[in-house]
């Protein structure tokens, strides 16, 4: 009997699931600051004296704008990575969806 293959997720599809992740956290932001629940390091507010509703501050706007551009890095990188697969899909010649 044949072993099943095993798939091994590298860091470029890693990296597309920690953006997406990202991503959701920062559009939820805002609706989940005013429900009590804050997704910045505890560590971070009391070192730059932020209040978490104080999404308006300096410091806050810089956090937010380091998960961006984080966020942009892993989806950089997951293109590449995807980029770089030799993947043959089957072209579907009829309105019908495949699975």
């Amino acid at each position: 009997m044949e072993k099943p293959a095993v798939v091994v997720i590298g860091a470029g599809i890693g990296g597309i699931a920690t953006a997406a992740h990202i991503t959701h956290m920062l559009h939820d932001m805002s609706s989940d600051i005013a429900e009590g629940f804050i997704n910045i390091p505890v560590e971070y507010l009391e070192e730059h004296s932020v209040n978490p509703e104080d999404m308006e501050s300096l410091p806050f706007r810089a956090w937010v704008r380091s998960r961006v551009e984080l966020v942009r890095e892993y989806f950089r990188e997951g293109k590449r990575y995807l980029d770089e697969l030799d993947v043959k899909l089957p072209v579907n010649t009829d309105d019908s969806p495949r699975f």
